[in-house]
């Protein structure tokens, strides 16, 4: 099997690839090895700033969305804090969409198609990971009726 020629593996030509972000030392770059611009939209939450938090410390630059952009810049700011760099910045999830490399969305199920219909018009091209799930906490055994997302 071809290696895809944007990952970069580990030195170990036996294991698998890096995640994105998986390690401090190898992880995957695009475009001339690069590092990427990650939007967390919604990414002021716990899965999102524990996404920024990581992608961050793996060198990546990362910008948490939010429907505000105070509540992001004070995630930023937190996490930069925490990792002694200045990876993180925050901004309003359509300002986050157009700067990013790879979008990833990571709000409360209700958001997301309201959420991902806002920024589509900025994400043409571009990458966008969902993260969000169905689940009704605190009994995350139950699942949300699931509306279609249109395709955008």
């Amino acid at each position: 099997m071809e290696k895809a020629p944007n990952i970069v593996h580990r030195a170990n030509p036996q294991s698998r690839p890096q995640a994105l972000g998986a390690s401090t030392q190898v992880g995957v770059r695009f475009m001339n090895d690069k590092p990427l611009t990650i939007a967390i939209l919604g990414g002021a939450g716990k899965e999102g700033s524990g996404l920024a938090l990581r992608w961050g410390n793996a060198g990546h630059r990362v910008i948490i969305g939010s429907r505000s952009t105070k509540r992001a810049s004070g995630a930023a700011a937190e996490l930069n804090e925490e990792l002694d760099s200045q990876m993180i910045s925050g901004a309003d999830n359509r300002e986050a969409a157009a700067a990013c490399d790879i979008a990833v969305l990571a709000v409360p199920y209700p958001a997301q198609q309201e959420t991902a219909l806002a920024v589509a018009d900025l994400l043409k091209g571009k990458i966008l990971i969902d993260v969000t799930a169905p689940l009704k906490p605190p009994k995350v055994g139950t699942v949300q009726p699931q509306k279609l997302l249109h395709r955008f």
